[in-house]
Order: C-alpha cells, then sequence, then structure tokens
C-alpha cells in the first residue's frame, strides 16, 4: 500500500478510505458514533486552520471535524 498515511496528514481535496484505526485512540467509539468506519472512504473539505480542527465529509454526505490530535491514530489510503 503505497499510498498510505495517517488522517492528519491528508491534503484538502482528497479523497482517502479509511483503513483502521491506531491502539493509542482512544474514543474510537465516538469515531464511530461519527460515522468513521474502517472501509468508507472520506473526502477532506478542509485542512486545519491554526492547528485543529480538520473537517470531513463522510459518505453519507454529513460533514464533521475532528482534531489533528484524533486524526493522527487513524490510518488512511489516499484514493486515486
Amino acid at each position: 500500500m503505497e499510498n498510505t498515511m495517517v488522517l492528519s496528514k491528508a491534503k484538502k481535496g482528497a479523497s482517502v478510505k479509511i483503513l483502521s484505526f491506531s491502539n493509542e485512540l482512544k474514543h474510537k467509539t465516538i469515531m464511530t458514533g461519527l460515522g468513521i468506519l474502517p472501509g468508507d472512504s472520506v473526502y477532506i473539505v478542509a485542512p486545519s486552520f491554526l492547528g485543529s480542527p480538520l473537517t470531513l465529509r463522510l459518505t453519507d454526505g454529513e460533514t464533521v471535524a475532528l482534531r489533528l490530535s484524533e486524526a493522527s491514530f487513524i490510518n488512511v489510503e489516499e484514493m486515486q
């Protein structure tokens, strides 16, 4: 998997596929409650402004904001 990274490193306008959550992520249930699930794709609406948060559009069209500290524990693959 050559295009793998953590979600916090994804650029504006990129579509990424959620691969997994790192074991260090303490709030996995919150992520799944927000609709951020392994196997789903998300679109990066806006990068973090002044460090946080990162704005994402989920597959169902919902927009959510996520702290960079949490996004750094979500493994993703950039989609072409």
